[in-house]
């Protein structure tokens, strides 16, 4: 391996990715309206009741109606939302950490997902994931 060509490979690439950054950027924050949006194209049958959004304003919990026993998740990235309906079994812990809940989750390929609020919404929204998961056992499973 040539290190000539490996360091200018890292300079291409460092320079495309800020050319990108400065060309396309994601200015536009969560509110509201994207995210009850953004859900029902996700999910037709989910009905927003209501919608919490974080402090950064990237990414957003939904209190839904129907389906049963749901909550909505809204997270953007780059310039994309991504949804999810979280079932109670979706969930395998929800930690307080300070202002911010962790979301841990039994799926591997969805990393944790740290959600920072102010203090009245963060006290709403530990009530909502409390209802969700209030049924949850802990699960070990046999080495």
């Amino acid at each position: 391996m040539d290190p000539v060509q490996v360091l200018g490979s890292l300079i291409a690439i460092i320079v495309t990715a800020f050319l990108a950054w400065r060309m396309f950027p994601a200015r536009t924050p969560l509110d509201d309206q994207i995210v009850r949006r953004n859900l029902a194209r996700y999910a037709p049958e989910a009905h927003v009741a209501s919608v919490f959004l974080s402090k950064n304003a990237k990414a957003a919990v939904a209190s839904l109606t129907s389906p049963a026993s749901s909550v909505g998740l809204a997270v953007r990235l780059g310039d994309r939302v991504v949804c999810r309906i979280l079932q109670p079994n979706d969930i395998k812990n929800v930690r307080p950490s300070g202002d911010a809940l962790l979301l841990v989750f039994d799926d591997f390929t969805q990393p944790n997902i740290k959600l920072e609020f102010d203090t009245a919404t963060l006290a709403e929204v530990s009530l909502l994931f409390d209802e969700l998961t209030s049924n949850n056992e802990e699960l070990t499973h046999a080495a």
